[in-house]
């Protein structure tokens, strides 16, 4: 063993072994690709209006915002419940 610290060590595979190796195994079938996400449906040109052009995202057929896209909706119900909550058992602890 030398003293130098840039000396070429013994560590390492063999370059005969990883090839004879290599060549012995059979290729494995790589796994299916998965599935990726759908793409958006678009507006076509007879769809086509002022408010949604040809080649934008087709609108959902849900008549505007839901309550889980306006988290706002969301806050101000549950204060507006908390609220009333409050009042009834004002009165009943009359």
């Amino acid at each position: 063993m030398s003293t130098d610290p840039h000396s070429p060590t013994p560590a390492g595979p063999e370059p005969g072994i990883a090839a004879a190796a290599a060549q012995a195994e059979p290729a494995a079938a790589a796994p299916p690709p998965l599935p990726g996400p759908e793409p958006t449906p678009t507006v076509g040109a007879s769809d086509a209006s002022y408010s949604h052009p040809p080649g934008s995202a087709a609108p959902s057929g849900d008549g505007g915002a839901g309550v889980a896209d306006r988290p706002e909706v969301l806050a101000g119900a549950a204060f507006a419940g908390g609220l009333a909550a409050a009042m009834i058992l004002k009165r009943l602890g009359r």
